[in-house]
């Protein structure tokens, strides 16, 4: 059960640098998520941001949404604040968006699903194909994903492109193919 349905109120951690051009699709991005949540019966959402930020985007986050600054934190902090929550956040700038940030791996090892706001790229493309998280288009910002993965209970994984260096994923569909080929 995830702390969502717990307490009706979804928690989103944002670790990491909230890089140029980062804080208009963020702020865009809460106002239409606190929207579709109190529409739905849920709390506006708890962001609790890590690392070295403005304090003029804090003061305006704070103005939409509850929100928690810890500024920055030991690594085994952040990993716990992570782990305790039921989205992380990532906006990755149009300019790079090949780039997979470790928040993004971070996050996905601990099976907490990222939020990633960037253009259509190579990390949206990753983030779908393995099932780790909601890809939010900064040009066409919508947040119906998040209550989608919520309602739909959706998990995080398998990593589909980890799958195909699997010994058991090898053996079912690569070995026992040949072999049954063979017989």
């Amino acid at each position: 059960e995830t702390v969502a349905s717990k307490k009706n109120r979804i928690e989103i951690v944002f670790a990491g640098t909230l890089y140029d051009g980062g804080k208009a699709p963020l702020i865009e991005f809460i106002k239409s998520l606190n929207k579709n949540l109190i529409h739905n019966n849920f709390l506006p959402v708890h962001l609790t941001i890590i690392g070295n930020w403005d304090r003029n985007i804090i003061n305006s986050l704070k103005q939409i949404t509850t929100c928690t600054y810890l500024g920055v934190i030991e690594a085994s902090e952040v990993q716990r604040v992570i782990k305790c929550s039921d989205f992380t956040c990532s906006y990755v700038s149009p300019r790079l968006n090949y780039a997979i940030n470790t928040k993004i791996l971070e996050s996905a090892s601990h099976k907490i699903p990222i939020i990633l706001l960037s253009d259509k790229g190579v990390v949206s493309e990753f983030i779908s194909r393995n099932n780790i998280g909601i890809h939010i288009d900064v040009e066409n910002i919508k947040s119906d994903g998040v209550l989608r993965w919520i309602n739909g209970n959706v998990k995080v994984g398998p990593w589909a492109d980890l799958m195909e260096h699997d010994i058991n994923y090898i053996m079912r569909n690569k070995v026992l193919k040949v072999i049954d080929s063979l017989l």
